[in-house]
């Protein structure tokens, strides 16, 4: 997928859209309540801000947990992710540096594994997460690796620290398994439908309270309406996390380069 796109209910949807919405959304709403103000639809349908403002605190009150309780899943969800590349690095340095008691031959083969394996993270999978896919060159690299240890000549003289190595790898298959697992996830269907459809509801029963002041009444729907928007903005986002503003890079994967790098100068 290009990285200037997201996808909502499958379709592709240009990341400069997806920013601009917000506002675009608060724009329209205020210009339809002008609209009607003038109409003088609003005063005549205006209801009783006693009984009608007690229904609207409920409403209101239960979207707002239900959109805060969607920020909190998609915000743990993408924190999840950034702990589970941390762990698939910090088992890459370990693998990288027991690997320095083995031979010069032996240690320059695990270290150009290591090297390539990260670079193919980099520049080919990462940008293909975002839609669940993975580099299969990647994984041919990570098998590559596993049979240094499994043929090595010898290796009864290595036997531990091979043990360690081994578990080591174990841990960056499976943390690797996981961030390519977790990129299929996403916020079902249901939920946006009650985000969006919640929000509109929460939006369209503001103009019909009982407020005398016209740009204050205008003010209240537009900051209402910004809020909403901004929060389901935020929420899809959150729920792409290898994509768009607040994407997560593979930044601790250039923390192995740049060590390896220098431990060769």
């Amino acid at each position: 997928m290009n990285s200037d796109s997201f996808f909502l209910f499958g379709a592709s949807v240009p990341t400069l859209v997806l920013h601009m919405a917000p506002f675009v959304v608060v724009f329209v709403v205020g210009f339809i309540y002008v609209i009607l103000r003038r109409l003088s639809v609003i005063q005549r349908m205006s209801l009783n801000a006693g009984i009608y403002g007690n229904v609207i605190v409920v409403l209101a009150g239960t979207y707002s947990i239900v959109l805060g309780f969607a920020i909190i899943v998609v915000w743990g969800f993408h924190g999840k992710q950034i702990e589970v590349q941390s762990k698939e690095v910090s088992a890459l340095e370990n693998i990288e540096s027991l690997s320095r008691s083995f031979p010069i031959q032996i240690r320059r083969e695990i270290q150009d594994d290591i090297l390539t394996y990260v670079n193919l993270v980099q520049d080919v999978e990462w940008p293909l997460l975002d839609e669940g896919g993975q580099s299969e060159q990647a994984a041919d690299v990570l098998r590559a690796l596993l049979h240094v240890y499994t043929d090595m000549p010898g290796k009864e003289r290595y036997s531990t620290i091979i043990s360690q190595s081994l578990r080591d790898y174990n841990d960056v298959t499976h943390n690797r398994r996981l961030r390519i697992a977790s990129s299929y996830y996403r916020v079902d269907t249901k939920l946006w439908l009650v985000l969006i459809i919640g929000g509109i509801v929460i939006v369209l029963q503001s103009f019909f309270l009982d407020v005398k002041s016209g740009l204050f009444h205008w003010w209240l729907i537009t900051v209402q309406t910004m809020v909403i928007s901004l929060a389901i903005s935020l929420v899809y986002e959150l729920d792409h996390p290898y994509s768009g503003v607040v994407k997560i890079e593979p930044n601790q994967f250039s923390r192995i380069l740049t060590g390896m790098q220098d431990l060769r100068h």
